[in-house]
């Protein structure tokens, strides 16, 4: 490689002329250009020098020095003036200021030398740098325009100020202080202020709306503007004519700039050029953080740009401040009453209004603001979802009137006798005049009671107790106090025994079964006695007959089957009059709000406003968004017309439960089988791209249906396969361990074909059994749970969907489910035929789960819905249906 030249040797040369001082650049002891040794080897130290020498002339001369290149040579090691070698230094001015009885004099020295004052001449050469030189040392400090004209005073004035030029002066110290240091008299100083202790918050109003907003330091009232921490720390100003003075400290401005900054969520805000400056889009933002500002007095000033643009929160509304007077008017009450102090009123609409749109300053005239103090907004906000549109105004419905006067009952007050005595009723306790002929337990007669008591004012409820807690037993109770004709609808699998359950507790009242052809019969004989039964499918087709009687109590058991308020069934139900309404359900939610929305639509309507507002309200934020706020206020709503309670909550009543998931292996054989199905599954969903969401759900639940079959037996898909199946063989061990020592069995699944391949099964190994399937006759299927109960057969085989509901079953001390449900409360409810009151022994669960299948996931699915049946009584997690993508989700890779 070839040799690097090594870099050349440069000397720089420093010239006084008189004027102005010249700086020269010497290579092998003769002058150089600038331009050309810039483009040459030479040393970094000198490259410096030549860049700061600011030439572009290819000829070798002395240019003019300035302040940068005087930096450059500082102890520059090959620098020689006219006398020899010579270091150059910087250091700052050093000026003084000395009170004399006939005025200020200035004495200005720069390395303990005085700089004469030379007054500018017209033509001069300018430089940015002063200078002394002695002994071999150039010593130079920069010159700025305050400097500048300090020394042209100076040479104006011959070295002295006279006292009228003070407060000019004083008003130079700062910026002179910042390139000098400076000595200065108290007299010159004038009074010391103490340092600000607020910072100012500068508001300027927006075109459209909201506001702009910097937050800065006032040092002195005419001083200027800084950021906080920014800026001088020494102010000079004057008072009265007087100079006066503030010494900042920085450090403290800072730090309350971030203390005010947390305070008011500045950070939040949109920002702009400024450290300290920040946007607000709307009014309403505004007039809080303006809210927020005012109490911040003692280290906070607001200050507004525009004063004909301000906004003012002219007064505080307190919910001392507001009555409202009630009149309960049919279905619906009527508000009255606002805020009324002084010359200040505020309509309760107006308010409820407010709250609705999210204003918490409402506008009064004369272009100002009230605020309403925080606590009462919150409960404006939540009171007004109880609110329902009607004839172009809000009205409260009746059976809102609870949960409203759960946030405003302090303000609200009766507005006439006939509403007083209403309110009363909600308020009395209720008793039993009547006893059952079997007693009830305490939790059972505290939900008779409860619902008895809601039955003097409300217009319905649900009675959610988990299954197994006898909500027929507690619902007979309250036929019984309240008399009247009665109509209990039911599924038809229950029917029987309601008429049973009806004849042990309440004998004295009149069960009539609805059902055959002499229902026009039965429907002439009831009376104030009778309690008439009936199946949701018979009142489809009777719901003209039904509703033309008016019913004292109207019950609907198993109350989720009504949760479709679109359905023929529920539209119906909807349709017959009652005093009083009675939804009976352990899982008043399964998938979705809605279900909770289409019961309540049955028992309370109104409460929940229609589908289109409760969605925009309740469902979308809580489902879709977790809002947890809404998910309390829905909570609020309902709680006065939902009780729940849990076995938990009643275990000392039960049994101990054990539930076991017992995971099966497949063969190999059925794990060839089922992984070419789920390959073919897989293709075929994915080649249909393009098609609609229902079309898609359609063949995606045909793909899952095909593979939950195969998880159980492959002769569900392939009729004349000779493969076995593994879970059939799980089943049979267990039961040949459990059956020789006395248990019994209640086997479930939602396959009636699987239930036929088991008794095949268990009838080759001389198992007795029962069945009930959706083929089961009516009038039968009580006679085969009492052969059961009777201990006429040690296995009941049920379908999930026959029998999963209503049945009492608890001769049964072992459930099996023979293959999981999407819905996991079916499951909850089918083990409960046995795990209820009435059962002296454990029970447990056993769930055959096939290992690597469609199965695991889903029983995944379990837990993820189990949570928003939580609503009723606990925080709403939120639940998907199972929509396309989620059953996709299901077999995907």
């Amino acid at each position: 490689a070839p040799k690097q030249a090594a870099p050349q040797a440069l000397r720089f040369s420093l010239r006084d002329d008189g004027e102005r001082l010249l700086v020269g650049v010497l290579r092998g002891g003769k002058l150089a250009s600038p331009a050309k040794l810039a483009r040459a080897e030479v040393a970094d130290r000198d490259r410096e020098v030549l860049a700061a020498m600011h030439t572009r002339s290819l000829s070798p001369a002395y240019v003019p020095a300035d302040a940068r290149l005087l930096r450059a040579l500082v102890e520059h090691p090959a620098l020689h003036g006219d006398d020899g070698p010579l270091t150059i230094s910087e250091e700052a001015l050093q000026v003084t200021l000395v009170e004399q009885p006939e005025g200020i004099a200035v004495q200005a020295t720069l390395a303990g030398q005085p700089v004469e004052p030379v007054p500018l001449r017209s033509g001069a050469p300018s430089r940015d740098f002063l200078f002394q030189q002695h002994a071999g040392v150039l010593t130079f400090a920069p010159l700025t325009p305050s400097l500048q004209r300090l020394l042209q005073a100076l040479a104006n004035f011959q070295g002295t100020l006279p006292p009228e030029s003070y407060p000019e002066l004083a008003a130079q110290l700062a910026p002179l202080r910042q390139v000098a240091r400076v000595s200065s008299p108290k007299a010159l100083e004038g009074y010391q202020r103490p340092p600000p202790a607020r910072l100012l918050l500068r508001i300027t109003p927006r075109f459209d709306e909201g506001v702009d907003l910097s937050l800065l330091v006032r040092a002195l009232p005419l001083s200027p503007l800084w950021a906080p921490g920014t800026g001088p720390s020494l102010v000079h100003g004057l008072e009265d004519g007087q100079p006066v003075s503030v010494r900042r400290e920085l450090a403290h401005e800072r730090a309350l700039a971030a203390r005010i900054t947390e305070a008011l969520q500045l950070q939040e805000l949109a920002p702009l050029s400024g450290p300290h400056e920040r946007r607000i889009e709307s009014t309403q933002a505004a007039l809080e953080l303006l809210s927020k500002a005012a109490r911040l007095g003692d280290v906070l000033e607001i200050e507004w740009a525009e004063r004909k643009r301000s906004l003012r929160i002219a007064d505080t509304v307190r919910s001392a401040d507001l009555k409202i007077q009630l009149f309960k008017r049919g279905d619906f009450c009527a508000l009255e009453g606002g805020v009324q102090r002084g010359e200040l009123t505020i309509a309760v609409e107006r308010l409820l209004e407010a709250a609705r749109t999210g204003e918490r300053f409402v506008p009064i005239e004369g272009g100002s603001h009230v605020e309403l103090e925080r606590e009462l907004f919150e409960r404006l906000e939540n009171a007004q979802l109880c609110m329902l549109p009607r004839f172009g105004t809000l009205s409260l419905s009746a059976a809102a009137v609870l949960p409203w006067l759960g946030e405003l009952g302090d303000q609200t007050e009766a507005g006439d006798r006939e509403t007083a005595q209403w309110l009363a009723l909600g308020k009395q306790e209720a008793t039993f005049r009547t006893e059952l002929a079997l007693p009830l337990r305490d939790y059972q007669l505290e939900g008779a009671r409860w619902m008895l008591q809601r039955s003097q004012w409300a217009p319905g409820v649900c009675l959610a107790d988990e299954m197994g807690l006898g909500k027929t037993a507690q619902t007979i109770a309250l036929l019984r106090e309240r008399r009247g004709p009665a109509l209990v609808l039911a599924p038809t699998s229950v029917v029987d025994n309601w008429i049973s359950e009806l004849k042990r507790f309440a004998p004295s009242l009149q069960a009539l079964r609805y059902r055959g052809g002499e229902r026009a019969a039965v429907l002439a004989r009831v009376d104030a006695e009778s309690v008439l039964v009936a199946s949701y499918d018979v009142m489809l087709r009777d719901r003209d007959e039904l509703a033309k009687r008016a019913w004292s109590t109207l019950v609907f058991d198993e109350a989720q089957v009504l949760k479709n308020a679109r359905t023929l069934r529920a539209r119906a139900a909807a349709s017959l009059q009652a005093e009083f309404r009675v939804a009976l359900s352990g899982t008043p939610i399964e998938n979705r709000l809605g279900d909770l929305w289409s019961l309540f639509h049955l028992l309370a309507p109104g409460l929940l406003g229609s589908w289109g507002r409760f969605r925009a309200r309740f469902a979308v934020p809580i489902e879709r968004y977790e809002n947890a706020e809404r998910r309390a206020v829905l909570r609020g709503l309902v709680s006065p017309f939902l009780l729940r309670r849990t076995k938990r909550e009643v275990e000392r009543e039960l049994p101990p439960r054990t539930e076991v998931v017992h995971t099966v292996e497949l063969s190999q054989a059925e794990r060839d089988l089922y992984d070419a199905a789920l390959a073919y599954a897989r293709r075929a969903i994915g080649r249909r791209p393009g098609v609609d969401d229902t079309s898609r759900t359609v063949q995606i639940l045909a793909e899952l249906t095909r593979l939950r079959q195969l998880a159980c037996h492959p002769r569900l898909v392939l009729d004349d396969t000779r493969v076995s199946s593994s879970k059939l063989q799980a089943l049979t061990t267990l039961l040949d361990d459990i059956l020789p020592r006395g248990h019994r069995a209640l086997i479930f699944s939602q396959f009636v074909r699987h239930l036929e391949l088991v008794r095949e099964a268990l009838s080759e190994r001389g198992v007795t059994m029962l069945t009930l399937d959706g083929s089961t006759p009516a009038g039968e299927r009580g006679a085969r749970v009492a052969a059961f109960q009777r201990g006429e057969a040690q296995v009941f085989l049920i379908s999930l969907k026959a029998g999963g509901t209503g049945l009492n079953l608890t001769a049964a001390d072992y459930v099996i489910h023979l293959d999981p449900w999407w819905n996991p409360s079916a499951e909850d409810q089918a083990s409960d035929r046995a795990h209820r009151i009435g059962q002296q022994q454990p029970v447990t669960i056993v769930k055959l789960v096939a290992q690597g299948t469609i199965e695991e996931r889903v029983l995944g699915l379990h837990e993820h819905k189990r949570k928003l049946a939580g609503v009723v009584t606990d925080p709403l997690d939120t639940s998907e249906g199972l929509d396309a993508d989620a059953l996709e989700a299901l077999i995907a890779d």
